[in-house]
């Protein structure tokens, strides 16, 4: 996704800028003047040699894409004007060629945003979706359902032999580096078949913690495993009827010698039983910043692993520990744990928004090529107003919710206040999956219903996706929280 950056056309020295990108939304034959802005270009990561360039992602540090500070919103498209070259005088209108372009506009500025990916971007989207169609199709999801591990091997195998487990973990550590918006645009291809697997709960969230909370020595031994797919780290958080704020953990952690003892029960543990290590929240006094963060071997003496039936069928947990033993070195170094995960969390569920959108955008293409070719009264179910409005309303409502998603993901990719723009995706994209999902199951009729049909592997991890990773209620909370600080 470009951005694009303003330079005043009514200055009377400016330095001659090739591919000056200017917007107006007169018809052809008029002249421009005013506001002139031009488009930054990302280089490409890496050049022929496999060396990174200079620049980084962006090929050029100061066309950093951190450094863009300019507003997003999302009008109907204006007209974009292309030349090769503007001098140092406005006075005359040069030769222009009109293409439609969407932009932003304000009183004071003329900014815009490219809605396409750029190269770099559409290669990881392809390189996503076809690992997805190949090695996780509605088959292998079916399995998944009643195997032990709960993903596929091959299909885990592919991700990290192509980097994608190590996408947003530093570059110090063997990662890529990559941002929200790339990991984005990965999981919207990951919710597109449905395909299980440890990548969110460990490359994302957990590797983020790590990240923001870990201490050094912790880090260095972690995260490159967790880059190149070898050790699989996974939180365990939520605790029998309690909620998802500080106040939800009430697990304790009792003082013993440098480490700690814990006792206790953690629900919803995803993967536990193929994990290296959990990453368990437990507190040790009352307050929020007595929240502390925990490496545990799920193999230790006293950790009790239990495969819980859900909504999904994914491999959940429950984990239970009885007298467990810490040791020092295992214990997160963060002086406010809390703080840290709240923010891994905010910036992990903008992938799990994109991945909701990707479902969505799957079952409505599901429900509509069925509507073509299921034939009733002599025509396509298609063709009837009832169905025909249902597919109309419902692709309105995912289109929405992607851009979304997508602005959430720019947001922190940018620097840019996020918190309220990942609640809003995670809370939209959710509860347009589950919309998309029953529609797509009545659409389908009684065919629909059936564990032979794939609509119903969409239709159940919709409601799965709503509760789980800050449900409704507590997004609600949030955003409301949220919106009233800021009034």
């Amino acid at each position: 996704m470009h951005a694009l950056i303003e330079q005043d056309a009514n200055t009377e020295q400016r330095q001659c800028v090739p591919e000056l990108v200017l917007h107006s939304g007169l018809p052809d034959g008029h002249h421009v003047h005013g506001q002139v802005v031009f488009q930054a270009v990302r280089a490409k990561r890496t050049q022929g040699n496999g060396e990174k360039t200079a620049g980084g992602r962006n090929g050029n540090k100061n066309l950093s894409r951190r450094q863009w500070n300019h507003p997003v919103s999302f009008l109907p498209p204006l007209y974009q004007l292309r030349i090769g070259e503007v001098r140092n005088t406005s006075r005359h209108a040069p030769m222009v060629e009109w293409q439609p372009c969407p932009t932003f506009i304000s009183s004071k500025r003329v900014s815009a945003v490219d809605l396409d990916f750029n190269e770099e971007q559409v290669m990881l989207r392809d390189t996503a979706r076809g690992i997805c169609e190949e090695l996780s199709p509605s088959a292998v999801v079916r399995a998944m359902e009643q195997d032990a591990a709960g993903y596929s091997a091959p299909f885990w195998g592919q991700l990290s032999e192509l980097g994608i487990t190590s996408l947003g973990i530093p570059e110090a550590h063997g990662g890529m580096a990559w941002g929200a918006l790339e990991m984005a645009i990965v999981y919207e291809e990951f919710g597109r078949s449905l395909a299980p697997s440890p990548h969110w709960a460990s490359c994302v969230l957990s590797a983020k913690v790590l990240e923001l909370a870990g201490t050094d020595a912790q880090q260095s031994a972690l995260l490159p495993g967790i880059a190149s797919g070898e050790t699989i780290v996974v939180p365990a958080w939520l605790e029998p009827k309690n909620g998802f704020g500080p106040e939800g953990v009430q697990m304790r952690a009792v003082k013993q010698g440098d480490g700690y003892v814990l006792n206790g029960t953690k629900l919803m543990v995803q993967f536990a039983g193929h994990a290296n290590r959990l990453l368990v929240l437990a507190r040790v006094g009352e307050g929020v910043a007595d929240v502390i963060g925990l490496l545990v071997d799920p193999t230790a003496n006293g950790v009790k692993l239990t495969r819980e039936r859900n909504h999904a069928d994914d491999a959940l947990y429950q984990v239970d520990f009885s007298n467990v033993a810490i040791a020092a070195a295992d214990v997160l170094g963060a002086k406010n744990f809390w703080n840290a995960w709240d923010e891994a969390m905010t910036r992990s569920i903008v992938a799990l928004a994109a991945q909701a959108i990707g479902a969505a955008e799957a079952i409505h293409a599901m429900a509509t090529e069925y509507s073509k070719q299921r034939v009733q009264f002599g025509k396509p179910i298609g063709s009837f107003q009832a169905i025909a409005h249902y597919l109309a309303d419902m692709i309105v409502k995912i289109e929405g919710a992607k851009v979304l998603v997508y602005q959430a993901a720019w947001a922190i990719d940018n620097n840019k206040p996020y918190a309220k723009l990942a609640a809003q995706s995670k809370l939209q994209a959710c509860n347009v999956f589950r919309e998309a999902s029953a529609i797509g199951v009545q659409i389908h009729g009684g065919f629909g219903f059936t564990s032979e049909g794939d609509p119903q592997l969409y239709f159940r991890r919709a409601k799965h996706w709503q509760m789980t990773n800050w449900d409704s209620t507590y997004l609600e909370k949030r955003i409301a929280a949220l919106i009233l600080d800021a009034a």
